[in-house]
């Protein structure tokens, strides 16, 4: 046998919604997450998190973390996945980064539909659409210097969802294994 090497795929963004919809906003020194439209599998590679961010006077943003959390059985936000390092974003449009650490590779616990959005210093103005509990809020005190906590703790919602995004490969693209297989009866050589 021999193995021979694959292909990786292309990028993929995996978003909260599609629509631009109308402006909202989101409040300081809180965790603000949307849950993606589709799921991811175990062995997807997440690379980036994004935004889609609207102008207003209080830009740069300064401060804030882009976020991943994934859904428990119940379908609510559950345990940090990763995470980006410490963004002041300006302008309006998609801002994004890459993950703290690398890119992650999704388990099997982390697959399913993930909850997307942002850990900021002050509040962030974002494009939304309407969605009952859409927008699921943490109040916690930003730090540049720290993590994001591990367990997602819900403190209110919201019936809108912001836009962003996530952009990985495909896992089952990664690698691929080629085994040839022959037969041939030795018996029949004669030399």
């Amino acid at each position: 046998w021999f193995s021979a090497g694959g292909t990786t795929g292309s990028d993929i963004n995996l978003q909260t919604n599609t629509t631009t919809g109308t402006g909202g906003g989101g409040n300081a020194n809180t965790i603000m997450i949307s849950e993606s439209l589709t799921a991811l599998t175990a062995g997807d590679v997440i690379s980036k998190i994004g935004m889609d961010a609207q102008s207003t006077n209080n830009q740069p943003y300064g401060g804030v973390k882009l976020v991943l959390y994934t859904s428990n059985a119940s379908g609510n936000p559950e345990t940090l996945i990763g995470y980006t390092a410490n963004l002041n974003p300006s302008g309006t449009g998609w801002f994004e980064s890459t993950l703290v650490g690398g890119d992650h590779t999704i388990t099997t616990a982390e697959a399913g539909n993930v909850w997307i959005g942002f850990w900021a210093a002050s509040g962030i103005a974002y494009f939304t659409q309407s969605l009952s509990n859409g927008i699921r809020q943490q109040n916690i005190t930003y730090s540049s210097g720290d993590a994001p906590p591990t367990s997602f703790s819900q403190g209110s919602s919201h019936n809108s969802e912001f836009k962003a995004r996530l952009t990985y490969k495909d896992g089952t693209l990664a690698t691929w294994t080629m085994e040839p297989t022959f037969t041939d009866d030795f018996s029949k050589d004669k030399n």
